[in-house]
């Protein structure tokens, strides 16, 4: 019975997020763009050190599936990218992050599925070597 209500609620909770980088970015339900006066690769390193504490692990009562972020930093073009999603059947987006260089600054583009536009302050924080995790907390 346990499992048969874990398996319905991750359904219904990846039924929701969006189903590739793509979907989110085309489909989101908050975004943001702001400018952290820092350079980019410092600004990509502390966001995906504090994606990675604050929201990767896995669920209690339902082993296969587990919060990942998945980060790429593409130094030729002066350009990062960071995820948080739910990888279970398949990976379901809820956080998409992307960090451009700009002048001696970055620029950070914020795209949020569902609720997770919230966690702005978060996002914000991490850009500016913040560790806070109050609204994006393992799940």
């Amino acid at each position: 019975m346990k499992r048969s209500l874990s398996i319905v609620f991750l359904l219904f909770v990846a039924g929701c997020a969006a189903s590739s980088v793509r979907d989110i970015k085309e489909n989101y339900t908050g975004k943001e763009v702001f400018t952290v006066a820092r350079n980019y690769q410092a600004v990509y390193r502390d966001i995906q050190r504090a994606a990675r504490e604050c929201w990767e692990g896995g669920y209690l009562f339902s082993p296969q599936a587990q919060n990942v972020v998945t980060a790429e930093l593409y130094n030729e073009l002066e350009f990062g990218e960071i995820s948080l999603a739910l990888s279970n059947v398949g990976m379901s987006y809820y956080v998409h992050l992307e960090i451009r260089k700009a002048n001696d600054a970055a620029e950070v583009t914020a795209y949020y599925s569902q609720s997770y536009e919230k966690s702005h302050s978060e996002v914000v924080a991490w850009a500016n070597g913040g560790t806070e995790c109050d609204n994006i907390r393992k799940r």
